[in-house]
């Protein structure tokens, strides 16, 4: 019982913490954070958000291919150049705001940070933007799967699971961020904005009170960190 309530608590903070993101970014944009911070695992989950808002949903549609957004990426990743034969215009680089994140290395093991922001992800994402957006593709597939193995499909598909050349998010990983990523999205998106919930001042400025475990939870800087929150 106790770890039900647990959990019910823990999936309650991350609706609520996407739901308000959803208010001040949008759907794609705040689910383009979700999906990025979970490729970070713990130790570089900020790194990832930091460059989902570097590069932001709206600059991912925007690119023709997924050659052209692996070299955006990677750039704005700071993670060196642009490979062999790809090439991101000089307005998409020229307009990125602030600094590359800082990554952590594990230890003891190679770094996957560079692996998975010039594979899966590069190609992926392109998909899920011919197909409406990240946030109705998410939708899409909550609403079509039988069990939480089908929610991973988002993040594994057949066809690059069979690619030797491209990294796939491992099948763990890809399922915890089913359930800690898709559902409360999902669930975000179907109860609908709150913004009438909002005072005057949180709708003049943009800026969302939340309680301090929804901020940890999808921010994952504390809510003294977060531009976004103010208790």
């Amino acid at each position: 019982v106790l770890d039900l309530a647990a959990g019910l608590e823990r999936f309650d903070a991350q609706a609520a913490g996407i739901a308000l993101y959803i208010e001040a970014f949008r759907a794609d944009q705040a689910i383009w954070l979700g999906v990025m911070g979970a490729l970070g695992y713990p130790r570089n989950k900020r790194a990832f958000r930091m460059l989902a808002t570097r590069v932001p949903w709206s600059m991912v549609a925007a690119c023709g291919s997924s050659q052209e957004l692996e070299s955006l990426l990677l750039q704005a990743a700071g993670l060196g150049t642009r490979p062999a034969g790809t090439h991101s215009t000089p307005t998409r680089i020229s307009s990125l705001s602030g600094s590359p994140p800082e990554w952590v290395r594990p230890w003891g093991r190679p770094p996957t940070h560079r692996r998975y922001v010039s594979g899966a992800i590069s190609v992926l994402a392109p998909i899920w933007a011919d197909t409406g957006g990240v946030a109705e593709t998410c939708a899409r597939v909550v609403a079509r799967a039988g069990d939480h193995n089908a929610l991973s499909r988002m993040f594994r598909p057949a066809e690059l699971i069979g690619d030797s050349a491209i990294v796939v998010m491992g099948s763990a990983r890809a399922s915890e961020t089913g359930v800690n990523v898709l559902l409360p999205a999902v669930f975000a998106l179907a109860a609908g904005s709150r913004s009438q919930q909002h005072g005057p001042e949180e709708q003049r400025t943009g800026v969302v009170r939340r309680t301090p475990e929804a901020c940890r939870e999808f921010c994952n800087q504390g809510s003294e960190s977060c531009s976004r929150c103010r208790l």
